[in-house]
């Protein structure tokens, strides 16, 4: 199961001579996620909610660059989504809400399909939980105003599970990214 952009690609899977590349950048991607996720932890015991917040929505955006990294090793996306993960944060978080479909009509196709548009709703969150924004006759809307605490627990807790299930699956399959999820 490939990506549309992968299916669509002539380009050749990764060599050999850089899986151990491969693998060490998948293995950093996540390793920074759950030490981001550490951070955030901090942040949220000394009442810096909506920075807590944020740091939860960057490792979360790391866990899905890992996840791509991964799928490049499986030949699963293209080099392409593969560079755009190291440069925008949709396609990050949209590729951690991928979808594994089987079509039978009008033909027969499979393929993992991410919506973008996911993506660039974990963007506005971080961006709102870090930035200084107004709102009606200019007044000031402080991320601390926005960002509640509930907020910042609910997604620290969420990118945990995430982290967490991942490494089961990967322990349980001995795959990486997307394959984990597949055998």
């Amino acid at each position: 199961m490939k990506t549309k952009s992968r299916q669509s690609s002539s380009e050749k899977g990764i060599s050999p001579k850089d899986w151990k590349n491969i693998f060490g950048l998948y293995d950093a991607c996540i390793s920074n996620a759950a030490d981001l996720l550490k951070e955030a932890e901090l942040l949220y015991k000394h009442d810096y909610f909506s920075r807590a917040f944020a740091l939860a929505i960057i490792a979360y955006e790391e866990v899905g660059k890992g996840q791509i990294v991964a799928d490049l090793f499986n030949d699963m996306v293209s080099k392409e989504e593969f560079e755009e993960a190291f440069g925008k944060h949709e396609i990050k978080s949209a590729y951690n809400h991928r979808k594994f479909v089987i079509a039978t009509k009008p033909s027969y196709a499979e393929y993992i399909d991410y919506n973008k548009s996911k993506g660039k709703e974990y963007n506005k969150w971080r961006i709102n939980a870090i930035y200084v924004d107004f709102s009606n006759y200019y007044k000031a809307q402080e991320p601390k105003d926005i960002i509640t605490k509930e907020n910042s627990r609910e997604v620290i807790d969420f990118v945990n599970k995430e982290i967490n299930e991942i490494k089961k699956m990967e322990f349980i399959t001995e795959r990486i990214g997307s394959k984990s999820f597949l055998k």
